[in-house]
């Protein structure tokens, strides 16, 4: 698990790798495994991230990680008809991770009633063109995960995304008309613009994701929500900038939240799984 690893920097490097992929499960059984051999800096940050799961709930939860490609992970605890469950698909920001390490986000489900797709986009092109060395277009990302992945069999489809991945988990909702689509501190892609560079911008507007959905919004059944802090500018204005493009959709704010890690802000005062569990009820 570690052999490759010469130096504390890479050490600390796996072992943030290793939080980006691992259910609670898999993440507590490497580090009692392997936490006495570690180097004081990797065995801190397994330790914290164990002490997390841990404060979430003490039992932890039990899945089975599939790994689809380099981008996509399929989470399942196998034991219980999928006809009873809801198929949860993850949307990651820039970090490749939702806020807090997959192991913690994972720790707020339970195992029972959810499976989960998790995506990350590392190109950082906010699932624009799908995921690197998966698919290139939504349409491929979604086709092609259908066909690991039967949607139909599960009692509902949700979407969820933070960050950078906020704004693509509306649409691909929205697209693949599932029953609800949550962005958590996401932006409208035409805010973007102004960080990319003129060369970029000759084939991106921000509006491609609107111009996808262009045919098929009017009959879609997709409830979609947005989630912010209630005293946090930028993601006020991110709010605002979705709903201005999906005015249908729920605004939520977080209260007394002033910074954009919204499930660290929920984590610390006890609330993020009441809070996840809450948002994904049908």
């Amino acid at each position: 698990m570690f052999n490759d690893c010469n130096s504390r920097a890479d050490f600390l490097k796996k072992v943030i790798e290793y939080e980006n992929i691992l259910p609670p499960n898999e993440l507590i059984s490497l580090y009692q495994r392997y936490s006495s051999s570690l180097p004081d800096i990797a065995e801190r940050q397994l330790g914290l991230t164990v002490g997390l799961i841990n404060n979430i709930e003490k039992k932890q939860r039990t899945f089975y990680r599939k790994s689809l490609s380099t981008n996509v992970n399929f989470y399942s605890s196998s034991s219980e008809l999928v006809q009873t469950k809801k198929l949860l698909f993850c949307f990651c920001g820039i970090a490749n991770r939702l806020m807090l390490p997959i192991p913690v986000f994972l720790q707020c489900l339970p195992e029972q009633e959810f499976d989960v797709l998790i995506f990350s986009d590392p190109s950082k092109k906010s699932f624009l063109n799908g995921v690197p060395e998966f698919s290139i277009s939504v349409e491929e990302l979604l086709s092609k995960t259908n066909q690991y992945i039967d949607f139909q069999k599960y009692r509902a489809l949700i979407s969820i995304g933070t960050s950078g991945g906020g704004s693509a988990t509306l649409y691909y909702g929205i697209f693949g008309n599932m029953d609800k689509a949550i962005s958590v501190c996401g932006k409208h892609r035409s805010m973007l613009v102004i960080n990319v560079s003129n060369s970029e911008l000759l084939d991106f507007d921000g509006y491609e994701f609107d111009r996808m959905i262009k045919n098929c919004i009017a009959a879609s059944k997709t409830k979609t929500a947005l989630v912010y802090g209630e005293k946090f500018p930028r993601d006020i204005a991110g709010a605002r900038s979705l709903k201005k493009n999906l005015p249908f959709s729920q605004l939520i704010a977080i209260k007394n939240l002033a910074d954009h890690n919204a499930f660290k802000f929920l984590l610390e005062n006890g609330k993020l799984k009441e809070f996840i569990q809450l948002i994904l009820k049908i």
